[in-house]
């Protein structure tokens, strides 16, 4: 016995048996004594190599994300496998992943990773414990390297549109992989093809405004988590067109009250002065006060905007009469000759 552990059951037989190997490599020299001749004296050594069944699977420890560094956009690592037990080996290798990644020792558990560009990888842990079974096991790790520099959200133009919209396609930017882009509805309704997708189609979107949101999380990078909001207002093509209400007739008054009918969102109604002279309370509303009348004869505007589905309009009238416009006078009576 050279190194290591065994007990020969007959030492000076050449197929002898052995026993009490220990884990790991067995040396053990056979020895030839031919007495005087030339080369008398002749050994050789074999290596009997035990493996232990007991050696652990290969585990290759957790995942990992990383953030691209400085203007090379490349990153490196340091993996974090359980090491394998002697005589079994253990290799690293790259499943999948761009191109150019470096695996400083392949042979190590804990080595480092180095040029890991922009994307995702799967690196392999693999154990050979041969002749013991299973001779190999294996264990993936994903690395997910995020871009620094990527883009932050957006969630594309507000857009407007006239009911019915069986469906209809959102504009968000793309996150760039391996970071996630998200929509979620902040307000009104909708349901989404692909809540992943920047362009996914939207359905059962609801009458008015409806807000939803593109947020792109970006992993372990600086400023990670950004979102925009885009607003989809749909209108109702039956919205009643604009009516103004009636015409007034007031006397001296300085003041009054309209009559419009209702807009109803997300269709926005405006008064506007036409001709004469008035102060619009609040513009937007029906029934508005009016005030600043004069005498006279004042025309105002009823307008009601209903976006895509279009635009209507109707005129009111007030005339607003002097009380102090003087009492009729027929003047004298007259006789004449005929």
């Amino acid at each position: 016995m050279v190194s290591g552990t065994g007990v020969f059951a007959n030492a000076t037989s050449p197929g002898s048996g052995v026993s009490g190997l220990s884990i790991g490599a067995n040396v053990f020299q056979w020895q030839v004594n031919n007495g005087p001749c030339a080369n008398g004296v002749t050994t050789d050594q074999v290596t009997i190599t035990r493996f232990d069944p007991a050696t652990p699977a290969s585990a290759a420890g957790p995942d990992q994300e990383l953030c691209s560094v400085g203007v090379t956009g490349v990153a490196s690592t340091t993996l974090a496998a359980t090491a394998a037990t002697a005589p079994a080996t253990g290799v690293w290798s790259v499943v999948s992943g761009p191109a150019g990644a470096v695996i400083t020792t392949p042979a190590s558990a804990t080595t480092t990773v180095t040029n890991l560009a922009v994307g995702t990888y799967v690196l392999r842990w693999t154990v050979n414990n041969a002749p013991c079974t299973p001779p190999t096991t294996t264990d993936d790790i994903t690395i997910r390297v995020y871009d620094r520099n990527a883009a932050v959200a957006s969630a594309g133009a507000d857009q407007n549109l006239c009911a019915p919209v069986a469906s209809l396609t959102l504009a968000g930017n793309n996150a760039t992989a391996p970071a996630i882009g998200t929509w979620t509805v902040v307000a009104g309704t909708g349901t989404f093809a692909n809540a992943n997708s920047a362009t996914t189609t939207v359905t059962g979107v609801g009458l008015g405004v409806n807000t939803y949101r593109w947020t792109i999380n970006n992993g372990p990078c600086p400023g990670a988590v950004t979102s925009d909001d885009v607003n989809i207002t749909l209108f109702d093509p039956a919205q009643a067109a604009a009516n103004a209400g009636a015409d007034q007739a007031l006397c001296g008054a300085t003041s009054t009250v309209m009559a419009g009918n209702t807009a109803v969102g997300p269709a926005v109604g405006t008064w506007t002065v036409v001709s004469g002279t008035a102060t619009i309370g609040n513009a937007n509303s029906a029934t508005t006060a009016i005030t600043g009348l004069g005498t006279g004869t004042v025309v105002l505007r009823w307008t009601i905007n209903n976006g895509p589905c279009g635009n209507s309009q109707d005129d009111v009238t007030i005339l607003n009469y002097d009380p102090n416009d003087a009492n009729a006078n027929a003047g004298p009576d007259q006789d004449i000759c005929v």
